[in-house]
């Protein structure tokens, strides 16, 4: 289940992202522009959709430009002081609990054929070539 505390873990941090851009009526509080949170929002929510689809590559591939897209609001100081620590901590979290792991193929069959013929070649014996009267050896030869 592993993979359920990541998608809780994302969806929180989805959850928190789009509630960052609101405009409650409290002055201390600091918040991210409406369009900062939402761009992150909709970053979080596709790492939220491909580790429910089982894309796990495709989901940390994702968390890892939303760790990049925080970095780079908190380096363009479009975050506040006070969420930065909070922010960051929460998509290198994300970042560290996706592992992923590529679907698993069937065995390739040309590779499988080409191993058998491996085998079956090694048991064949060598054709001989017969009285041709090329190699001195054969018997004859001749029309």
């Amino acid at each position: 289940m592993r993979s359920l505390s990541v998608w809780l873990t994302a969806c929180s941090c989805a959850l928190v992202l789009a509630g960052c851009g609101g405009q409650a009526k409290t002055a201390a509080q600091p918040k991210l522009s409406r369009a900062l949170a939402s761009q992150l929002a909709t970053q979080s929510n596709a790492v939220v959709s491909s580790l429910a689809a089982n894309q796990s590559c495709t989901a940390l591939a994702q968390a890892q430009a939303l760790q990049q897209a925080t970095i780079a609001a908190i380096n363009a100081h479009r975050v506040p002081a006070a969420l930065q620590e909070q922010l960051r901590s929460t998509a290198a979290d994300l970042v560290q609990r996706i592992r992923c792991t590529p679907p698993v193929l069937g065995p390739d069959k040309s590779i499988m054929h080409g191993s058998d013929n491996a085998k079956r070649d090694k048991h064949k014996k060598p054709k001989k070539h017969r009285g041709d009267g090329q190699d001195g050896g054969g018997e004859g030869g001749g029309d």
